[in-house]
């Protein structure tokens, strides 16, 4: 297993900033650089499922957006601290935030992988990588690690 110490430093929650209108999206991840290009993927694509931030991407640009790491922490509190923090900013509210609720909407079916050290070395190499798709990796690791049970 991954030390806490280490997993924090990659896993935390991040704020999303328009700084034409101030307004803010508050997210959690297990990877910051990893989640930070998927959103602007998904926006620059125009189709971030995030309908109110698509929106305000459309018409103020990439360049009024700022992708910020508010703090690490592990990803065993990260849905609690993500969940304070968007009642915190108030980001529900339209007039403030893109969140659609202070609940993430995904549901998630938790399975319990027993990663071999090299594979844990891999995802933290890849977590500092300018570029590397750590998600897709730890799919494909979990999807491995799954076929072999």
């Amino acid at each position: 297993m991954v030390p806490t110490k280490e997993r924090a430093q990659n896993s935390g929650i991040y704020r999303i900033t328009n700084r034409v209108d101030g307004r803010v999206y508050i997210g959690r991840t297990i990877c910051f650089e990893d989640r930070r290009r998927q959103h602007f993927y998904d926006l620059r694509s125009r189709r971030h499922a995030n309908k109110h931030l698509q929106d305000a991407f459309d018409q103020d640009g990439e360049d009024a957006f700022e992708f910020t790491q508010i703090l690490s922490c592990d990803p065993c509190v990260c849905d609690e601290v993500e969940k304070a923090l968007i009642e915190s900013y108030g980001s529900t509210d339209e007039t403030v935030g893109f969140n659609c609720g202070s609940t993430p909407r995904q549901t998630f079916v938790a399975v319990v992988v027993r990663f071999s050290p090299a594979v844990h070395a891999e995802i933290r190499k890849r977590c500092r990588e300018p570029g590397a798709n750590v998600t897709a990796f730890v799919r494909a690791a979990v999807m491995e690690k799954l076929k072999r049970k």
